[in-house]
């Protein structure tokens, strides 16, 4: 015969089950965007950044890159698609 509890029958546990209504994720994998470092020039004395594709509009953006040559990978924020939506730009070898 199953277990009996308060969380009904079948239940292997006897903690309170969370509400249906709570919000939880199923991941926590990041978006994740190539990206490409684009050197400083005459007109632009710093590095930049340049996601030709982005993970969630598809179009290009840039982005500043503070670190230059040392930048390997950077959390950015989106600014499209609504906006402030975080994601790891990785840049190509």
């Amino acid at each position: 015969m199953p277990l009996e509890t308060r969380n009904g029958p079948g239940s292997s546990t006897s903690q309170a089950r969370p509400d249906a209504d709570a919000t939880t994720s199923a991941t926590n994998t990041p978006i994740v965007a190539t990206g490409r470092l684009i050197p400083p020039d005459s007109r632009r004395p710093r590095w930049l950044l340049a996601v030709d594709r982005c993970p969630l509009c598809e179009q290009r953006h840039t982005h500043g890159a503070p670190a230059g040559l040392d930048t390997t990978e950077v959390h950015r924020l989106s600014h499209c698609q609504g906006g402030g939506k975080p994601y790891l730009v990785k840049v190509a070898a």
